[in-house]
């Protein structure tokens, strides 16, 4: 049994497939199909997809679930096998990822849409009005991609989408000078001996090693 319907109880009234899975019971998804022909194909597609999963010997439906509810799935994994730290990066990078991909399904999304993601990061200035850097940005690419790498592990994507996407290059540099009252804080705790030291570093800008190098030749 295989047909199209229509969703009447939901806005808008998508085109919906239904179909029997491999185990006997009657699946019904809804599309985003706008026409019943193509509606028609998304399930010839969804046939021909079981019929694969048979002929490969498989008892278990190619899997549809969306990025957010697998993400639960891939929470308990982080939990299970990463360090604290790991997985509460995971879980900070997961806060701004699922707004965008939460509602998706899983299958669905393709390195088209996770470069879309990436390219509004970085051209959506932060709440203070400063450009995000792209080392944050880098951090969520990577959760993002762990993401993917264990669902094709669990066999619910046929690939990761986040791989062959280059991360952005990284310039993290901030550079700060010391207030008036900053550096008197500063001699007034230094030994004598360092204050000369101190004191070119502070108006030149000199490296350490160049400071340690120096001779009175170079002055």
């Amino acid at each position: 049994m295989a047909y199209v319907f229509r969703e009447y109880r939901s806005n808008g009234r998508p085109w919906c497939i239904a179909y029997r899975g491999l185990d006997g019971r009657l699946r019904r998804e809804k599309t985003e199909a706008p026409t019943k022909e193509l509606a028609k194909r998304l399930l010839a597609r969804k046939l021909v997809e079981l019929a694969e999963a048979k002929v490969a010997g498989s008892d278990v439906d190619p899997k549809v679930v969306s990025f957010r509810e697998f993400v639960k799935e891939y929470i308990e994994h982080a939990h299970a096998v990463k360090t604290a730290n790991s997985a509460r990066r995971d879980e900070t990078s997961l806060k701004v990822l699922l707004p965008f991909f939460g509602e998706m399904q899983l299958r669905k999304i393709h390195s088209g849409l996770v470069q879309r993601y990436i390219d509004e990061r970085m051209n959506k200035p932060k709440s203070n009005g400063k450009r995000r850097r792209p080392a944050t940005v880098n951090r969520e690419q990577t959760t993002l991609s762990a993401i993917f790498r264990e669902a094709v592990k669990r066999r619910y994507v046929d690939k990761n989408p986040v791989r062959g996407i280059r991360q952005l290059p990284e310039n993290n540099t901030i550079v700060r000078y010391l207030t008036d009252e900053e550096e008197e804080r500063l001699y007034r705790e230094l030994p004598e001996h360092l204050k000369p030291l101190v004191t070119m570093a502070l108006h030149t800008g000199m490296r350490k090693s160049e400071l340690l190098a120096l001779r009175w030749e170079d002055v």
